[in-house]
This record gives structure tokens, C-alpha cells and sequence, in this order.
């Protein structure tokens, strides 16, 4: 094995630190797959909902918006509330699980969609349809927020994992209140599970006037149903992008927050920027300066923009052979 102060030695750990990159691209990836599965089920549902609605309440001569505008059923109603307090107690449920490391309660992110819904859908059978929807989205959002900060949590623990292995000669253990911290910091004047929410209403926003659109031209359930389906696709698949590119660039900025409490931990005073295979003109820019090397308080932060998959290693000042 080549010593530590060679170049032989920094070569191998840049070009481990490549392999690295792609591995964690693929895990990436292997996430999305898992976000994809969760909107998938969301556009069921929510074309399940408006199938129920046209069927119910659809005459001869279509889905009127005289009939969108009817009162609500006490029976609707009922349902609805009790959708809503299954929908609360899966977030306490949630909360309490991440509440042992400190993660920030999201009930009142619930509470509040709720409460709107709660008031609206009793308006009329349109503004129902669209508080039922919300439903579904607000479901979906509680899985996804689990099973981003799930994945957020384990990649910070992973990466201080790894570089005490390449740093040092054994890991400490890592508190989950530390872990905690570091996944729901503030970045820009808002935490993940923040930015999480606010893609949710752009959304809701985005579906409420796809279905007021669709209402008012009172079509027959078919014509609807059929017009709004490559629609709804389209928002999903939107929403679902948003999504991935926020679970990817806060898993670059936990992982390289662990990668900087590191080196600082260890004793390095220089870094690499290794750049992703497919890095953009910004990274590229930033690995070629000095050829990547950057003192800790001098490196660009990390990750440079939505997306950012590169990477820092620990690195040595060869003018000085401790690092």
C-alpha cells in the first residue's frame, strides 16, 4: 500500500472517491424508484376519487356545474372526517417514531391543510372533491417526508461511517440528535420537510384548477375523465421530479456536512473537489481551479446547485506533509 504523504496514495483516494460518486448515483436512482412508487399510488387514488364523484352524482346529460355546486351529503361529510382523524393520528404515529432524534413535528402542517379542507369541502360537491384530493395528498406527502428523512438520516450516519474509515482507524458512535440536526438544518429560510410541503400546495393549486376547468364545462364523466387523465399525469409527474431533485440535493448537502465535520474532526485542513461524471460547467469550473484543492474555509459550498452529486475528499498540502 502506498504511504499516505505519496502521490501514489492521493491518486488512489481521488479515484476511490470517483467509484464512490457512481455508487452513490445508483443509490440515488435506486430512491427515485421508490418516490415514483408513491406517485404512482397518489394518481390512483386521486383518479379514483374523481371516477367515484362522476359516477355518484353524474346525470343524463353530464356532470354539470349545477351538480358540482349542490350541497354535500351529511354522509360525505362523515367520511371525510373520518379520513381526517385517520390522517392525524398517522402523524402523530410518525412523529412519535422520529421524535426520539429530535425531528421537527409536521402535525401542524397536517392540521392546517386540514382545517381549509375541513371548511371548504362543505361548500359544495366540486369544492368536496378537491378537500378529498387534498386528502390523498397530504397521505402521500406524510410517506414521503418518512421515507425522505429516513434516507437522509442514513446517509449522514453512512458518510461519517465511511470517511472515519478512510480518516481514521476506527468510527465513533453517532448521536441521533446530532443526525437529527443536520437533516432538518435550515438552508435558504427553509428545512426539507418545509420545502417538502410548500411543493405539495403548488400542486394542490395546480389540480384545484384543473378540476374547476374541467367542471365548468359540464362534459359527460367519459369526456372529463378522459381529458383530465393526461393532465393529471403530467402535474404527478411533475410534482414527482420536485420531489426527487429536493430528496437528492439535501442528500448531498447531509452527506457533505458530514464530510466537512470530518475532516475538521480528524485534523485535514485541504479538500478535493471531485466532480461527478456529468458535472455542469459550475463544478467543472470549481474542480479545475487549483485543480480542486481549497483550504476548509475556502471550498464553495457543497452541494453548488440542485442536483450537485459531487464530492470532497480529505486532501494534503504538499508543501507540508501533516495535512
Amino acid at each position: 500500500m502506498a504511504k499516505k504523504n505519496s502521490d501514489a496514495y492521493w491518486k488512489q483516494r481521488e479515484a476511490d472517491e470517483r467509484k464512490w460518486i457512481e455508487s452513490n448515483i445508483k443509490s440515488g436512482k435506486d430512491f427515485d424508484r421508490l418516490i415514483q412508487e408513491h406517485y404512482d399510488s397518489l394518481l390512483q387514488n386521486i383518479n379514483k376519487d374523481i371516477s367515484d364523484q362522476y359516477t355518484r352524482y353524474a346525470k343524463r346529460e353530464g356532470y354539470t356545474l349545477a351538480e358540482a355546486r349542490k350541497k354535500v351529503s351529511q354522509e360525505d361529510v362523515k367520511a371525510f372526517s373520518n379520513e381526517a382523524n385517520r390522517l392525524v393520528a398517522k402523524a402523530r404515529t410518525i412523529y412519535k417514531k422520529k421524535g426520539k432524534v429530535e425531528y421537527a413535528d409536521f402535525s401542524e402542517e397536517v392540521n392546517t391543510r386540514l382545517r381549509l379542507y375541513n371548511a371548504t369541502m362543505r361548500i359544495n360537491r366540486l369544492e368536496m372533491l378537491k378537500a378529498q384530493i387534498g386528502l390523498e395528498m397530504i397521505d402521500n406527502n406524510m410517506d414521503i417526508y418518512s421515507a425522505v428523512a429516513d434516507h437522509l438520516n442514513d446517509n449522514y450516519i453512512s458518510e461519517l461511517e465511511r470517511q472515519a474509515g478512510i480518516l481514521a482507524d476506527s468510527a465513533s458512535s453517532v448521536k441521533a440528535a446530532e443526525a437529527a440536526s443536520i437533516v432538518m438544518a435550515t438552508t435558504g429560510n427553509a428545512n426539507f420537510s418545509e420545502r417538502l410541503w410548500a411543493n405539495s400546495d403548488v400542486f394542490k393549486a395546480r389540480l384545484d384548477q384543473l378540476l374547476t376547468k374541467q367542471m365548468v364545462q359540464g362534459l359527460n364523466p367519459t369526456v372529463i375523465a378522459r381529458d383530465l387523465k393526461p393532465y393529471l399525469k403530467d402535474e404527478v409527474k411533475n410534482a414527482r421530479y420536485v420531489t426527487e431533485r429536493l430528496a437528492r440535493t439535501e442528500s448531498a448537502r447531509v452527506q457533505a456536512q458530514a464530510q466537512m465535520n470530518s475532516f475538521k474532526k480528524y485534523g485535514y485542513k485541504y479538500v478535493k473537489w471531485i466532480a461527478e461524471p456529468s458535472a455542469c460547467k459550475i463544478c467543472a469550473s470549481i474542480a479545475a481551479t487549483n485543480d480542486g484543492i481549497y483550504t476548509l474555509d475556502d471550498v464553495p459550498t457543497q452541494p453548488a446547485h440542485p442536483n450537485c452529486m459531487c464530492s470532497l475528499s480529505a486532501w494534503y498540502d504538499k508543501t507540508n506533509s501533516d495535512g
